[in-house]
């Protein structure tokens, strides 16, 4: 019985240091039009942790728009000249006038379902800087065996040949889902704990192809605040 339950430890216990990481952070509430969200901004990420606490602090993502909307893949928020634009601004990235280190951390922070990314600064270049305000939510696909040795090659490239797929990750993407192709290329700094039914049903609605995949309907972020511990 005791060599039962320590093999099933062993077994284990990829996964569970794996998500250690997952209760060290700060817990914020975003009110959208579509209901709310419950997010972890990680303490593994400081610089974009900070960032985003001190954008919220200052009310400065209440009223932006969840601006681009791809479906199977994303949902992007943030930007600071969305909030008085109509549907027929197809810009994509108007970002401030600073930019975040990248924080990727991986094997430990990456783009499984629910993951809160960094857009990246469109003038970073290979610095992988991220825009000081852009978030995505990753909704993505669940993805085979076969079709993950091909993300690895991605990843490989990402991280200069530092990094693959771990089997904990590869267990996530083959039964959760997210977008592995990503890895190594942006910074995940937290995740969606509560509502991923909003993030859901959000990347399925019908979007201005032409405009950016711009939503319909506009989404708005109405609150987004820290939870008191």
């Amino acid at each position: 019985m005791r060599r039962y339950l320590l093999f099933m430890l062993l077994l284990l216990a990829p996964f569970l240091l794996s998500n250690l990481y997952a209760s060290d952070g700060v817990r914020i509430r975003m009110k959208t039009t579509m209901g709310d969200l419950t997010i972890l901004l990680y303490d593994d990420t400081p610089q974009h942790r900070d960032n985003y606490l001190k954008l919220i602090d200052e009310g400065y993502l209440k009223g932006k728009l969840f601006h681009r909307l791809v479906k199977d893949f994303i949902v992007q928020a943030g930007d600071p000249d969305r909030r008085w634009q109509d549907s027929t601004d197809v810009r994509l990235y108007c970002t401030l006038d600073y930019t975040i280190p990248a924080e990727i951390r991986l094997p430990h922070c990456y783009h499984k379902r629910g993951a809160l990314g960094a857009g990246r600064d469109p003038m970073a270049g290979a610095s992988n800087a991220s825009s000081p305000s852009q978030f995505y939510i990753v909704w993505g696909e669940i993805f085979d065996e076969e079709t993950l040795d091909k993300a690895d090659v991605r990843i490989a490239k990402n991280t200069d040949n530092t990094f693959v797929l771990n089997d904990t990750m590869r267990e996530v993407y083959r039964t959760c889902g997210g977008w592995p192709y990503l890895d190594g290329d942006y910074t995940i700094f937290g995740e969606v704990l509560e509502g991923l039914e909003i993030i859901e049903k959000m990347h399925q609605l019908p979007v201005d192809k032409e405009k950016g995949k711009r939503p319909l309907a506009d989404i708005v972020i109405i609150d987004i605040c820290r939870i008191e511990e």
